[in-house]
């Protein structure tokens, strides 16, 4: 299924992308073939042409930090990550607000009046990694700034500075496991009329309905008060998705609250069941499909996509 639809992205973007350049790949993480493993692919922004030596060796530490974070760390055998070494005609990224403007091939920059939001052309990003890496599951853009800065739509977008690995995997939990943050400002007086779709964040207070409710012990008072002994347990916190009020979350504390923190259990298991929506556990097997033999003895073999 995964290379039909790679395929098919690739035919309705050819005549679009025919003059488009081809940049050297690398595969920096390699765990299987692409067809059976979550691909993750790094697009640099803003690295010139003798800057990609800079970027390979960002990409890396990317990766490497994925490698040690969970769940990516207990799911390591199921992630593949690429490299695609995009040129930039300059080096940096836009700062509008500093009328700053540089030539880069994926027009990352700081658009907007958040200080610290970063973002890119995502279609040209998509087409990117698409024409280099055409399995991919999920695109990551490295942007060469010291500032600052990073984004978590479709795409995860992250500065190039010394917390950007924690950034980056912020920012793929909303690409990813399409989390919420659970901050509590930005939006401290704009009021929430429905439940959000994300699964880390609810309005819900009735204990049955709230959707992470298997979690929660028994004994967990709900709402859940930090500094009470409950911290480290699942239970429905109030504040999330920018506002300080009616909004909650499932533990005190989590990676899309404060980045120096673990995900939650909850945002664990968002990641856990994307990987297993993209991987089929089963790598390879035998007999295959259609060739059972008719025979007294049949051997049958499988060898699984296992967790750490």
């Amino acid at each position: 299924m995964k290379k039909l639809i790679a395929q098919i992205t690739l035919l309705c973007g050819f005549w679009i992308q025919a003059q488009e350049p081809t940049f050297k790949v690398s595969k920096i993480v390699d765990n299987g073939t692409a067809e059976n493993r979550v691909n993750f692919v790094i697009l640099g922004d803003g690295y010139t042409k003798s800057e990609i030596p800079t970027f390979i060796k960002n990409a890396k530490s990317i990766a490497n930090f994925m490698h040690q974070y969970p769940p990516y760390s207990n799911y390591a055998s199921y992630i593949n990550i690429y490299a695609v070494e995009v040129i930039s005609n300059e080096s940096g990224t836009d700062e509008i607000n500093k009328g700053v403007q540089k030539d880069t091939y994926l027009n990352s920059g700081f658009f907007h009046e958040m200080d610290r939001l970063l973002t890119t052309d995502s279609g040209k990003c998509t087409a990117t990694a698409a024409r280099h890496v055409p399995e991919f599951d999920q695109i990551i853009v490295l942007v060469n700034t010291p500032r600052y800065g990073g984004s978590g739509g479709a795409i995860s977008v992250s500065y190039n500075g010394g917390a950007s690995a924690n950034m980056n995997i912020h920012e793929v939990g909303h690409s990813f496991a399409n989390l919420a943050d659970e901050y509590t400002y930005g939006q401290e007086n704009v009021p929430i009329k429905y439940e959000p779709h994300q699964r880390n964040v609810t309005i819900e207070t009735n204990r049955n309905k709230i959707k992470w409710n298997k979690w929660i012990d028994d004994s967990t008072p709900i709402p859940t008060l930090s500094g009470q002994g409950y911290d480290n347990f699942v239970g429905l916190f109030e504040g999330g998705l920018y506002r300080p009020k009616v909004v909650y979350r499932p533990q005190h504390d989590c990676m899309m609250n404060s980045m120096s923190s673990n995900f939650c259990k909850i945002c664990k298991e968002a990641h856990i069941n994307k990987f297993h929506q993209i991987v089929n556990i089963i790598d390879t097997h035998t007999p295959q499909f259609g060739q059972l033999p008719i025979t007294d003895s049949i051997n049958f073999y499988v060898k699984p996509v296992a967790p750490s």
